[in-house]
């Protein structure tokens, strides 16, 4: 479909050839951009090389890029998520290669992915001064303004627009138990199995 996600770098082999070999295509580029992505950083964060080739092959390969391989939204920012570790935020260069990261993360991501990329990158090591990831996302924001705009001009007319009703949230949630259980998944069998109903 030529109308989804016009401005979604990753959909272009779609536009370029059929939809099997695109499918194929955008497979292949976003697994090896996912494996180089996770080597550089690797390297970044000061791994030695054969630490780095170890980082990229289980980052790559995992069950959870595989599993999302279908999604392409998903394995897009999955595939660019490594590359916020890369640049050198100490730099100009660096900021403008977070700045094109975060836009590309914008254009053809999921959005709670690339909130989560960039709240990983925001408070995980090396930190860079919050103004110079301030700087990169006036740059990512400003590069992806022409299709943020018309998106949000959209989501008012969505059927989610004006909240869940109270039923459909509680059916829609996990009870707090099962929440705590959630993030602490570890330990679900031993202490936080609730009861059975």
């Amino acid at each position: 479909n030529p109308q989804t996600f016009p401005g979604n770098p990753m959909a272009l082999p779609f536009h370029v050839w059929t939809f099997a070999t695109g499918l194929r295509a955008t497979l292949l580029v976003n697994t090896m951009l996912a494996a180089l992505g996770a080597w550089l950083a690797a390297r970044r964060l000061g791994l030695p090389r054969r630490g780095a080739w170890l980082a990229a092959l289980v980052y790559s390969g995992n069950g959870f890029f595989i599993l999302h391989a279908g999604f392409l939204s998903n394995l897009g920012g999955l595939a660019l998520l490594p590359w916020l570790f890369v640049p050198n935020l100490r730099t100009r260069l660096g900021i403008v290669a977070a700045g094109l990261t975060g836009a590309l993360l914008l254009l053809g991501g999921h959005p709670q992915l690339t909130l989560s990329a960039i709240l990983l990158r925001v408070f995980l090591p090396p930190r860079a001064h919050l103004s110079r990831w301030a700087w990169a996302s006036v740059l990512a924001t400003a590069l992806t303004v022409a299709h943020l705009l018309p998106a949000a001009k959209l989501y008012p007319s969505l059927a989610r627009a004006s909240g869940l009703s109270y039923d459909a949230a509680r059916d829609c949630s996990l009870s707090p138990a099962r929440a705590v259980g959630f993030a602490a998944l570890p330990l679900w069998d031993r202490y936080l199995t609730p009861p059975e109903e």
